[in-house]
């Protein structure tokens, strides 16, 4: 407990102590702190997140997103007991952060992705730094001093000091060796095994949640839910962060 607290700002602390039955988010949500109440606010924080990743469709705002549901999350269980609806939050919030770091890496390898396919991934780092050399990439060296890079510019007695092309390309090999060494598969496989285990997480914490909601096991837990206008059927697709209502708002601003 001590670890947990130590990780919330004095005005997060204040802001949870400032009404000891509800607990208002940054986009203004009132949420009772009930054991399920809670629960339910973050499956449907998470469930909207995990079928973006499923779709492909990422926000702008996806890493403030997955940001700030974990922020909630510390703060909201502070005082409650940390089960395996905690666990399972607190699993489907790390899967979504790796899959985010993968997804970026994505992006900064896109100088090689006309030979991401055939790279050698699962044959490790000799065979990846053999095939960026021998232009597997079509970028020709892997920053070895023995690479053909080097050695041109060491024959020609040429300044090795990268151009800003070279940068991004030396940064997009750096990412290529650096997946065949430690990963043995290339980024988009280990996006999806993160996304998946994500996904996994959030469905697991559905059942669990909505098997109270449905079968009306404790009569006052079936009540709280409904008191809060979950209705999980009709909410599974709804937006809770209002990046619908801002696109939307954007849209009309731009005509």
């Amino acid at each position: 407990m001590r670890s947990v607290t130590a990780k919330l700002s004095a005005e997060s602390k204040s802001a949870i102590s400032a009404d000891p039955n509800n607990y208002v988010t940054e986009d203004g949500q009132k949420v009772n702190k009930e054991y399920y109440t809670i629960y339910m606010h973050l499956y449907f924080r998470l469930n909207w997140l995990c079928k973006r990743v499923a779709k492909g469709e990422l926000p702008k705002k996806f890493p403030m997103y997955v940001k700030r549901t974990q922020k909630e999350m510390l703060e909201l269980t502070l005082t409650t007991v940390k089960d395996g609806n905690y666990k399972l939050v607190e699993k489907t919030i790390k899967h979504l952060k790796q899959g985010l770091e993968h997804y970026h890496d994505i992006q900064d390898m896109y100088p090689l992705m006309n030979g991401m396919n055939s790279a050698p991934w699962r044959s490790g780092e000799v065979a990846m730094k053999t095939f960026i050399n021998d232009g597997g990439f079509g970028v020709g060296q892997s920053g070895d001093a023995n690479s053909d890079f080097s050695r041109n510019a060491k024959n020609n007695n040429e300044s090795t000091e990268a151009t800003p092309q070279q940068a991004i390309q030396k940064k997009a090999i750096d990412l290529a060796i650096k997946y065949a060494t430690l990963y043995r598969l290339p980024p988009q496989e280990m996006m999806s095994q993160e996304w998946k285990e994500a996904v996994d997480a959030t469905r697991t914490l559905k059942v669990n949640l909505l098997g109270n909601y449905y079968n009306g096991s404790g009569g006052v837990v079936s009540s709280n839910i409904k008191d809060t206008n979950i209705s999980p059927k009709s909410r599974d697709e709804i937006d809770p962060f209002g990046e619908d209502a801002e696109e939307r708002a954007g849209k009309g601003s731009d005509q």
